[in-house]
């Protein structure tokens, strides 16, 4: 996985890894754990799967503006999430971060690039 963009939340900076291809999107986080502060994001995505995932995770569906629309917490493996409309992205971080960020649904994700 990619890691190029950074997440700026408040003062906090959350590395992204990114799944722009059909099968990175298939994959995700299969066979994969992201570490404490760090999220996958899918584009152009606006329905996940937790399909042979062993962890549960916050699943956030944003707009083309980035804005958070919809928030799907606690997200068990085995379970298949919504179709989100007017969703382009969607954010993958370990349960319980959108709260920990204090993300909520109209939030906008400030985006930046990852210095190499």
């Amino acid at each position: 996985m990619k890691k190029h963009w950074i997440i700026n939340v408040g003062s906090v900076q959350i590395p992204i890894h990114m799944a722009d291809g059909f099968l990175s999107r298939l994959r995700g986080l299969i066979g994969r754990e992201l570490a404490d502060g760090e999220g996958l994001l899918l584009s152009p995505c606006d329905q996940v799967h937790c399909m042979f995932m062993s962890y549960s995770i916050d699943v956030l569906y944003l707009s083309v503006e980035k804005q958070v629309i919809h928030i799907q917490r606690d997200m068990k493996p085995w379970s298949l999430g919504k179709r989100v409309r007017n969703c382009r992205y969607v954010l993958e971080m370990k349960s319980g971060s959108a709260r920990r960020y204090n993300l909520t649904e109209g939030s906008v994700l400030q985006f930046s690039k990852m210095e190499v």
